[in-house]
Order: structure tokens, then sequence, then C-alpha cells
């Protein structure tokens, strides 16, 4: 059997970016990313992972299955659900990184590219097969002898067909068509690529395409934070709020019970964190410190087994993401002042963090909405 080889070739590709992605994330290496801040967030997120194994050592198992079933088409059909499973799984992450990280990853969106032109190249050379088998099919003729029961038969048929005096002559059928193999409209159908399959791909394409790149505006954004980050490295960019009592209070009860947040200098959810204590809080609350300048994962943070920022440990329980401080004064048992003495930081003091939001539909007056 013909090897699949331009299945293995894509494959192969789609191993060398998943095991790029995971020696970034086993050694804490950070990924060259040309989109700063992105492929790192979205790595060190709680979805790039199933416990302890990233989900980059998955696909680069399932890429590496790929391209050794390909050696034969014997192995169409496994290939096949193969990449039909990997293309499922490549649009549900690839619907998390547009719609819950929202951040940009290039790797990832390489990814999914790869799973959706498996899934196409897979499907097309299915039905390119199917349609060279039915070809074959149509043009297969079957001789007959006769000197064998077969041609008697045919022979017979002949006879049935000889006019009557005074009628027009009519043909026998030749003997080929009568023994041609009979084409089901199963058959025809299978000839042709299925439609959902190639819709599928097509969906995933798109969704990778826009998972590797992110809105201008957003881009701005990061890019703006990622110069004031770089501009205070290794230490955290000044908090500019001040503090309340009641955050005074709560941040030092956090130190008192061993309570930790790990956090990052160059994260902007860990910005947003210790902006929402104040400025003289934020020197009180256990915050720790996990990237050095070059942004490796310090020991300190590597031996709690923290994998995204911020994390909060209290009472030895873990808490992934940031949390508000009410949610943290009722986790960690503080009662000294109500939930209600908490009070959200205004959207505008977190701009220089996110920048300014997306402006609002503008849509032009008519009759109804004079």
């Amino acid at each position: 059997m013909q090897a699949l080889w331009p299945v293995g070739a894509v494959a192969g590709l789609g191993a060398v970016d998943c095991a790029y992605l995971t020696y970034s994330k086993v050694t804490q290496v950070p990924l060259a990313c040309p989109v700063e801040g992105g492929c790192t967030e979205v790595l060190n997120s709680s979805y790039a992972s199933i416990g302890p194994l990233p989900l980059s050592a998955l696909g680069l198992v399932a890429y590496l299955a790929v391209a050794a079933l390909s050696v034969s088409r014997q192995n169409k059909e496994l290939v096949f659900w193969l990449c039909l499973t990997m293309a499922l799984s490549s649009l549900g992450l690839t619907g998390i990184l547009i719609f819950v990280l929202q951040a940009p990853c290039p790797y990832c969106a390489a990814s999914a590219f790869i799973s959706a032109m498996l899934l196409t190249l897979v499907e097309t050379r299915r039905a390119r097969d199917a349609a060279r088998l039915l070809e074959s099919r149509k043009a297969t003729i079957v001789p007959t002898n006769e000197g064998t029961a077969e041609g008697l038969a045919v022979a017979a048929v002949a006879v049935e067909n000889l006019p009557s005096p005074g009628a027009a002559a009519t043909v026998a059928p030749p003997a080929a068509e009568l023994a041609a193999p009979a084409v089901t409209a199963a058959e025809e159908e299978e000839a042709e690529p299925r439609r959902a399959v190639l819709g599928l791909a097509g969906v995933l394409a798109l969704g990778a395409l826009r998972g590797g790149t992110m809105p201008s505006r957003r881009l701005q954004n990061a890019w703006a934070y990622f110069t004031l980050v770089e501009k205070y490295k290794p230490n955290h960019p000044p908090v500019l709020s001040n503090s309340s009592k009641a955050e005074m209070a709560l941040a030092r009860h956090l130190q008192k019970i061993g309570a930790a947040c790990y956090s990052t200098w160059w994260c902007p959810h860990c910005q947003e964190q210790r902006e929402s204590f104040g400025k003289q809080a934020v020197e009180v609350a256990p915050f720790v410190e996990c990237s050095s300048r070059k942004r490796e994962q310090l020991p300190v943070c590597r031996d709690a087994d923290i994998e995204s920022y911020p994390t909060w440990i209290i009472n030895g329980k873990k808490y992934l993401g940031g949390r508000d401080l009410s949610d943290l004064a009722e986790k960690s048992g503080f009662t000294e002042y109500p939930a209600e003495a908490f009070k959200p930081r205004d959207e505008k003091l977190l701009e220089y963090i996110w920048g300014p939001p997306e402006p609002e539909p503008e849509f032009p007056e008519g009759p109804d909405n004079v």
C-alpha cells in the first residue's frame, strides 16, 4: 500500500510545534513568542494541563501517532478518526483561547491549523481513493465463455431477442454489460468529500487564524503594559490606589495566618490583584515573587507547584486566579470588617493595565429611536 506521506509530513510539523511547547512548559524556559505575553499567559493557564500532564505533550503523542500510521494506506480509517478527534479537541481549545483567555498564542493557533490541514488531507484522500475504486468497478468487464453455463445463458437471451418475421431487429445487450457490477448510490456518495468534515476543518482553520492574532486595540494595550513592566523589571509597577483600613487589616490577617499569593512582575492579573489592596496594604500582604528577570520560574514557586499566576494558597488550599478581597476575607476567616467594606477599584484606575474599554457600537438614529 502506498504511504500517506503528505499526512505524515504535516503531522511532523505539528509534532515539532507541540514538542517546543512541551519543552517550554516543563523547563519553564520562556517561549520565543512574537506577541509579547500572550504565549506565556496561555501556557501558564489552568487550561494548558490536565493535572501534571501538559496538553502539548498529548498533542505531541497524537501527531507522532498520525505520522507513524501514515506509512500505510491500510491505516487510513484509523488515521481519519484520530485526526477527527484532534480537530474536535483543537476546536474546543481554540474557543477557550479566543473567548476565555482572550490572549494570542501563535503556537497554539499553528497546532489547530495543522489539525485542520490533517483532517482535510485525510478526508480528500479518502474520497479520492473511493472515486478511483468506483471508476475501476465501472470499467470492469467480466468475460464470458461460450462453452460455459454463462455462455449458454447469454446465448439464450440472444435467442429470445431474435426478431419475428416482419418485426424490427433488436440487439441483445453485450455480455460485458450483463456481467458489469452494479454501482450503488451509497458508493457514489462515498466518492465525494463529506461536507461536514470539510466544514469542521474550515471552521477550525478560521478559529486558528483568529487565535493566533488579536484585535489591534488589545495588541496596543498589551504592548503598552509590556513597555511599562520592562521599565520596572524585575520589580512590579507601582500601585496607584490608596488602601483603606479594611484592606490594611485584611493584608495583616493574611500575613499572620501564613497565606501566600504567588505572582510575577510581568503578569497583568497579578498587578490588578496588587492594585486591589492599595499601595500601603500591598507592602504588608503576603505576595511571593515567582519570576526572575529572565522570566524563569523561581525555586520557591516551583517547590510550591505553582503553574499559573496569580495563585493563592490559604490554609493549605490552592486558589487559581485573582480574587476579590471579600472572597479572600471569607476564605481566610477574616471577620474584623464586613464584606461591604471592600470596594472594587474604578475601571479608569486600571486602564494602565488593561487599556481603555472597547467603545460601544454606534447605531444610526431611526424613526424608532429619535
